[in-house]
Order: structure tokens, then C-alpha cells, then sequence
């Protein structure tokens, strides 16, 4: 009689990290999707370096430039459903081929948008490349998930995040020497496409890599259901219908909130007829809901699964956090420190900031893999409510602290995804097309974020003492007639403020006189008429938001915004500039509370799922 080998039975083979109960090896499939990884996050750093570009290249404010958040992210949320029904059509590796495509076209369409060099033609572009990255999300981030054990799916879904982070690190490092180099006017930006022609070449690559490699459809298990029954369609009870119809319209009345103002914006770029754009928005509203009550009402067994439903919201919330910091992280660095160019600043976003963000993710993939992720999520989001309370004092300390968010949610998308769809089974692709679409937050964060920060701008006014940088410097540009400004702002002065100044360069004793004068003199010059001629500030470099407020035809009372920021493009070395930008980060740190309370709360929602 032959005695059975345990160590032979199927359940006796050792695991790994890529190495399933069965004995198969997923280590090579996993290599090639990772690829993948690191082309949108190349993408998606270009993406970072564009908004401060197209301001000063394209006279746009701040608002108008999150339409680069809103171009992108707005293709995410139109194609995720689409690309979880090709994936469920035609597998894994078809998804990816169609990805592909998008990406390759909306990148080689730059060369085209170069010529054009209108706003539009650069948001297409992004449009086209977006809806290829939406396909590629949607399908490589849950199948990293199941090549291998369910129980170490969030350990590979971050490393895959990892190298996605190594993309965002070259994307504005590598864009930005092209941004840089372009020059001023009306072709700063010819050298564009330059960038974008290389990811369609990468493209191109990859697209034969993946025709001829094998790529395997696998599906997760439904840890919901037990072994050998039958998947039951739930369908919800007319109690059920009115709650899923109430809770939809409060969902959508509060994205109209967000939304309808990026619309306004939208129909003012394209000048489409405004007598339409009431019927249109309502319109899409109308479809929204019910397109979202329809999908929730048929798929009632997956949106029941509260860990499910809740981090759809949660990942909408997280990318709006990320999108908006990301987005103006150059922006808020020129305000900290004037003297840095805008292609140091790209540098210091891939250099410091994604270097950071790819750390995070090493040392968050290893948290994980030792603590329970959703802890892990709720302490590095906690951590961010702090530092984006430090970011919006501004100055050096928020400089660092925006530096130090890079690092704490390195790994909040890819683990707010793996919570997500846990458990899913059959739904897994549909979950994850849902949780992709959620990505939309994006769309909304950056221009609401620039609007803030817009709106902080125009209420900016008179100088105090503190926005004195150097004394003696700005006395000695005075004194000295140094530029048009200066002779103008010495001609404003009383005889006796004349003598206070003189007497500064004898005696630093007056130094608390001669900055009252100087205080005095800025602020009468700020609340009267416009300072602005063509001839006196021929000379000064004025910034993107200067001229947006130049274009206004600004007079009276309201010009003294404009001649705050006039009198700090004239002395950007003396004067401190207006921290517009930091008070729009209001916006993160609450998304980042509502990210902690997820995480602390998701086992319980689990656990309630799974014997529902």
C-alpha cells in the first residue's frame, strides 16, 4: 500500500509573491504590464509642468489652467467604463493593444498641435492621450493584483506603482528641458511635440512587444461567495431603488457645485453659443443621473458592497488631493522663492518631489507587506492633514511640507484600489472601471484649486513691514533710479520722506523710519489709479498673473491688486510676492481627512460585506 506524499498535493506547493497555489509563474507577465506602469506615470509627470507653461505662454490664469487636470481626467472618466467592456470583450491583452493606440495617437497629434498652437489643440491631445492611460489603469492595476496570491495583491500592485513613480520622476524633468528651452512669445511653444514624439516612438515599441507576448486572462476569486455556488443576481428592493435614487441626487448635486463653473469655462475657450450652454449643462446633468442610477440599479449586488461603493469616493477624493498638488506644486514654488526659474521649479517637481513619491512608494510597499494596508492608508493620510496644514502658512516650512506630501501618498492610489476591489469576483472588472472613473476628482480639483487662488489674488492689496525682504536694497533702487518704476515711485515722495531715505544711507539707526516711508509710499501708489505704461515697465518681466489682470482693464479702487503684483514684478527680490496659491490647498487637506477615515473604517465595512 503506497502512502500519500503531502508534499506532492496541490495544496502543498509553495506560494510566493508571483508563484499561485497551481505552481504557475506570473513573474514575466507581471514585467511587461509594469512597463506599462511607467509610461502613464511619464505621461502623467509631463502633464504637472504644463499648467505654469500654458499661463505664461498662453496669457491663461490660474482657473483656466487646471483645464489641463480637467482634459485629462475627464477622458478617465468617459473611458473607464468602456475600457473595463473591451477588457470583458476582448481579455487583458486586448485592452492593452487598445490602450496603446490612444496613446500613440494623442501623443503624434502634438506635432500637428504645435502648429496650430491654440489651447484647444494642446487639451485634445491630452484628451486622446488620457483616454489610452484610462484603458491601461483600468486593466493593468487589477491584474497585477492576480498575478499571484490574492493575499499579496497589494504588495504588487505597489511595487508596479513604484516603477510608476520612476515615470513621474523623468516626465517633468525630461519635459521640462523642452519647456525650458522654448522661447518667449508666440513660439514658446514650438518645441513641444519633442517630448510627445518620443512617448509615440515608446508607444510604438511597446504595441509590437505586446502582439507577440503572451498574456494570460486570469480572474480573482469572489471571497464573498463559497467555493462551488453559483454567482445570485441581487437586485434591489423598491425601498432599496428610492434610497439608491436620493443618494445619487445628493452625489450630483454637489459634483454641480464643482462642475458647473469648469463648464463655463470650457464653452468661453471653445466660444460656443451661450444661449446653449444653460439647456447643455443641464442636460448633461439629467443624463448623468440617470445613467448612474440605471448602472447602480442593474449592478445592485457589486454598489451593496460598501467597502466597494465608499472607495470609489475615496479614490475620487485621493486623485483630487494628488491632482491639485501635483498641478501647482510649480507655481507654488515661484511664490515661495521669485528667484527660481520655472525650469528649475519642473527639476525640483521630479527631482525632489517624485523622488519622494517613488520612495513613499518602496517604503510603503514594504509597510504594507508587514501591516494591515488599510492602516497604513489612514496613517500616511493623517500625516498629510498636517502637512498640508504646514503648506498653506507657507514659506520655506510649507515649501518642505509640500515636499513631504509627495512622500505620504505615494501609496494611497494603488492601496485604495487593491481595498476596493477585494472580493469582487466577476465584478472585479467592472469594479475596477468604476474605480477608475473616479478618477474624475482630478478634473474637478485643479481648476477649483486655481479659481481659489485666483480669487486670493484679486483680493491682495497694501504692503506691511514683513513684505519689506531687504531694506537696503530697495533704498538703493529708489536712490539710485535704477528702472522707469523707480523713478516714478521717487517722484510720489515728499521732501521730507526724500530726506529720511538719505539719511538711511548714513545711519542705519532710522532703519524703522525709512521702512515706514517706504510702506507708506508703496501702499499710496497700490490704492490709487493703475501704474501701468507701456514705457515704465518696458524693462520689468511681468508674470502670467499680472498680465491676466492687465487684460482686465482694471481701474479706480480695483486696479490695486494689479498694482501690487506690478510693484513685485518691478522689485521681485525686495518685495515679497502674494502666496495666492497656498490657501487653495484648503482643498487637499480636507480630501486627505475623508482618505484617513476610509482607511480606519474599512475592515469593519468589509467585514459587514462579506456576510451580506
Amino acid at each position: 500500500m503506497t502512502e500519500n506524499n503531502p508534499d506532492s498535493s496541490p495544496a502543498a506547493v509553495k506560494t510566493g509573491l508571483f508563484r499561485t497555489a497551481d505552481g504557475q509563474n506570473y513573474l514575466l507577465p507581471f514585467i511587461l504590464v509594469t512597463s506599462l506602469f511607467l509610461l502613464w506615470g511619464f505621461c502623467n509627470g509631463m502633464i504637472d509642468i504644463l499648467n505654469k507653461h500654458f499661463q505664461d505662454s498662453l496669457n491663461i490664469n490660474k482657473e483656466q489652467s487646471g483645464l489641463v487636470q480637467f482634459a485629462n481626467y475627464l477622458a478617465y472618466f468617459l473611458m473607464a467604463i468602456p475600457a473595463g467592456l473591451i477588457a470583458r470583450k476582448f481579455g487583458y491583452k486586448g485592452g492593452i493593444l487598445v490602450g496603446l493606440v490612444f496613446i500613440g495617437a494623442g501623443a503624434f497629434w502634438f506635432v500637428r498641435a504645435t502648429d496650430i498652437g491654440a489651447y484647444w489643440a494642446f487639451l485634445l491631445g491630452l484628451f486622446i492621450i488620457a483616454l489610452g492611460m484610462t484603458c491601461l489603469e483600468t486593466i493593468a492595476n487589477p491584474y497585477t493584483t492576480v498575478l499571484g496570491p490574492p493575499e499579496s495583491g497589494a504588495t504588487r500592485i505597489n511595487i508596479a506603482q513604484t516603477i510608476n513613480g520612476g515615470g513621474w520622476v523623468l516626465g517633468p524633468i525630461v519635459g521640462g528641458q523642452f519647456v525650458s528651452a522654448a522661447k518667449e512669445g508666440a513660439n514658446s511653444n514650438a518645441s513641444l511635440h519633442i517630448p510627445y514624439l518620443g512617448i509615440g516612438l515608446f508607444v510604438t515599441i511597446l504595441l509590437v512587444v505586446f502582439i507577440f507576448s503572451k498574456i494570460p486572462d486570469l480572474r480573482t476569486q469572489d471571497e464573498s461567495q463559497k467555493s462551488g455556488q453559483q454567482t445570485v443576481r441581487i437586485k434591489p428592493s423598491s425601498g432599496q431603488l428610492a434610497g439608491i435614487g436620493i443618494v445619487l441626487l445628493l452625489v450630483w448635486g454637489v459634483l454641480y457645485f464643482f462642475i458647473s463653473p469648469i463648464l463655463g469655462l470650457v464653452w468661453t475657450l471653445l466660444n460656443l453659443n451661450q444661449d446653449l450652454f444653460l439647456p447643455t449643462k443641464y442636460g448633461l446633468l439629467i443624463i448623468a443621473y440617470i445613467a448612474s442610477f440605471i448602472v447602480v440599479a442593474k449592478n445592485w449586488d457589486l454598489f451593496r458592497r460598501r467597502h466597494f461603493t465608499l472607495g470609489i469616493a475615496t479614490q475620487f477624493l485621493y486623485v483630487a488631493a494628488q491632482t491639485g498638488i501635483f498641478s501647482f506644486f510649480v507655481n507654488y514654488v515661484l511664490e515661495v522663492n521669485p528667484s527660481v526659474t520655472k525650469a528649475q521649479a519642473a527639476t525640483m517637481l521630479g527631482a525632489i518631489g517624485f523622488v519622494l513619491f517613488a520612495c513613499g512608494r518602496l517604503f510603503g510597499s514594504a509597510a504594507i507587506s508587514k501591516l494591515k494596508p488599510q492602516l497604513v492608508l489612514a496613517a500616511y493620510a493623517a500625516v498629510n492633514v498636517v502637512l498640508c496644514a504646514v503648506v498653506m502658512g507657507g514659506g520655506k516650512p510649507g515649501l518642505f511640507a509640500l515636499y513631504g506630501t509627495f512622500f505620504f501618498m505615494s501609496v494611497m492610489f494603488p492601496t485604495i484600489f487593491a481595498l476596493g476591489i477585494r472580493g469582487l469576483g466577476d465584478y472585479t472588472k467592472l469594479g475596477s472601471s468604476l474605480i477608475v472613473m473616479s478618477i474624475v476628482g482630478g478634473a474637478i480639483a485643479a481648476p477649483y484649486m486655481g479659481g481659489i487662488a485666483d480669487r486670493q489674488t484679486m483680493r491682495c492689496g497694501p504692503v506691511s513691514a514683513n513684505d519689506i525682504k531687504s531694506l537696503p536694497a530697495i533704498i538703493d533702487q529708489w536712490n539710485g533710479r535704477s528702472n522707469a518704476v523707480s523713478s516714478f515711485v521717487l517722484q510720489s515722495l515728499s521732501e521730507e520722506d526724500h530726506s529720511v531715505l538719505a539719511g538711511y544711507q548714513h545711519s542705519a539707526a532710522n532703519s524703522n523710519q525709512a521702512q515706514g516711508v517706504i510702506v507708506q509710499s508703496l501702499n499710496k501708489i497700490i490704492i490709487g489709479p493703475s501704474i501701468y505704461e507701456t514705457n515704465r515697465f518696458k524693462e520689468i518681466t511681468l508674470r502670467s498673473e499680472t498680465v491676466n489682470l492687465l487684460q482686465q482693464n482694471l481701474t479706480g479702487t480695483n486696479a490695486a491688486p494689479l498694482n501690487r503684483l506690478l510693484l513685485e514684478d518691478a522689485y521681485p527680490l525686495e518685495l515679497s510676492r502674494i502666496q495666492s496659491m497656498r490657501v487653495g490647498f484648503v482643498v487637499p487637506l480636507v480630501c486627505f481627512v475623508l482618505v484617513a477615515i476610509y482607511g480606519l473604517f474599512w475592515q469593519k465595512l468589509e467585514d459587514k460585506d462579506a456576510v451580506a
